[in-house]
């Protein structure tokens, strides 16, 4: 007679795949604690599907994940404690969830449903696909709207089938309470590997939330968000001596001081030289690297010699077909390295080596008004640029100018529409739980 183990059928690849991608990703969200990022979040509004979307204000803060939840302070606040992000600003639609909290609920629950979708090209990569399913019972997803109620999560995750990364996750809230007014919330999140010192680490890069009202108008809420310097944190503790016992109790803070980076003065002028050259066969996420061209000064002191190491990554490359052909290029510079000395670079690019083909902006077609799609979301210690033509060639020793600034700056500046739209949906959108 044949052993069972004769008639045992080997599992399909897919299978085999996601059991490697979960075991990736449960790594990931282990050491995701040791870091915390920048988040920009710049909200947008319109009071009907006839309307155009108006910009509304930008948010900053930092935000780590920590204890299966996501915490948020003030941007260079040295404390991360707060649990909900509306604590930091005076309204408005906010969400939660971006960091680690949709990675969580979709891959280490183990009720959630993942359905095999297929191999697809997702910008130019090849992907493996699965569509996914989460109840209201574990989703942890929360709407706060008329009361409040939770929602159930379902869409789709993208992942890279060598590297087990995670490229991209979309979902859309489902199977929510009848009463709430909401049509539709959704949310889309692109991750990508980024240095953070000498690790390297997948992280969510950028994303969009989008809330949708449940009304005759169809009025929308929509953020865009964004995550930079990004760094290692550590844990502050403290000894409490308690009045009537001489006995010490450790008392672990909340998680704590920013690691080692010293922050810079406004209005410094960062003068960066390329170490090595940026050609065609870089990607986003490759990691860039340069030298400071002259000491950096501050009332008559150097602060930072000549020489010193400025580290950073392409943040885009992406083709534009717009009045010709253009590329779209986005280099981000967050840290500088002097010796045993790192300080946090919260700057924007000024100027550039002059190249063939260089502009900072591109004009719409027949008309005067200024497209700015590389900035379409300004980030601190990203410069965005377009070069004409198809050809990428950034010579070792480009110079590059930044002007430091402060995290809390406002982002945008000029003539934007800033009053408070007429969507009824300010505030609906709560986040995902622990």
């Amino acid at each position: 007679m044949a052993s069972p183990a004769a008639f045992a059928q080997p599992l399909a690849r897919e299978v085999v795949l996601l059991a490697h991608v979960k075991a990736h990703v449960r790594e990931a969200l282990a050491h995701l604690p040791n870091y915390t990022c920048l988040e920009t979040m710049e909200r947008f509004s319109r009071a009907s599907t006839e309307h155009r979307l108006k910009f509304v204000d930008s948010v900053r803060m930092e935000v780590l994940y920590s204890g299966g939840a996501e915490l948020y302070a003030a941007p260079g606040a040295n404390r991360i404690q707060e649990e909900d992000p509306a604590a930091l600003t005076g309204g408005g639609l906010m969400s939660t969830g971006a960091f680690a909290l949709h990675l969580k609920a979709v891959f280490l629950n183990p009720n959630a449903q993942l359905t095999w979708r297929g191999e697809e090209q997702l910008e130019g990569r090849r992907t493996a696909r699965w569509d996914f399913v989460v109840s209201r019972f574990d989703s942890g997803l929360t709407m706060r709207a008329a009361g409040g109620g939770s929602a159930g999560i379902k869409g789709s995750v993208w992942v890279d089938p060598e590297t087990l990364d995670v490229l991209r996750l979309e979902d859309h809230a489902d199977d929510m309470p009848a009463f709430l007014p909401v049509q539709d919330a959704s949310t889309i999140v692109n991750y990508a590997r980024m240095r953070v010192g000498k690790d390297v680490v997948m992280l969510p890069q950028e994303g969009v939330v989008s809330v949708l009202s449940r009304s005759d108008s169809d009025a929308e809420d929509r953020n865009l968000f964004a995550f930079t310097h990004c760094r290692a944190f550590e844990t502050e503790s403290s000894i409490r001596f308690d009045a009537v016992s001489e006995a010490a109790e450790p008392v672990t803070a909340a998680p704590g001081a920013v690691e080692g980076a010293k922050p810079l003065p406004v209005g410094l002028e960062i003068p960066v030289l390329l170490d090595a050259p940026v050609t065609g066969t870089a990607a986003v996420g490759d990691v860039i690297e340069g030298k400071l061209a002259a000491d950096i000064v501050k009332s008559g002191k150097v602060l930072i010699p000549r020489g010193a190491m400025a580290h950073g990554r392409i943040r885009r490359l992406e083709r534009v077909s717009q009045n010709g052909d253009y590329l779209a290029v986005g280099l981000e510079f967050t840290e500088l390295e002097a010796g045993s000395e790192r300080f946090q670079l919260y700057a924007d690019l000024t100027k550039v080596d002059p190249i063939p083909g260089f502009q900072w902006t591109l004009r719409r077609t027949g008309g005067a008004d200024v497209i700015d799609q590389a900035e379409s979301m300004k980030l601190l210690g990203v410069g965005s640029f377009f070069i004409r033509g198809g050809r990428l060639l950034l010579p070792a020793g480009f110079k590059m100018v930044w002007k430091t600034r402060s995290p809390a700056e406002e982002t945008r500046t000029g003539t934007q529409e800033v009053s408070p739209p007429e969507a009824p949906m300010r505030g609906v959108f709560g986040g995902r739980g622990r």
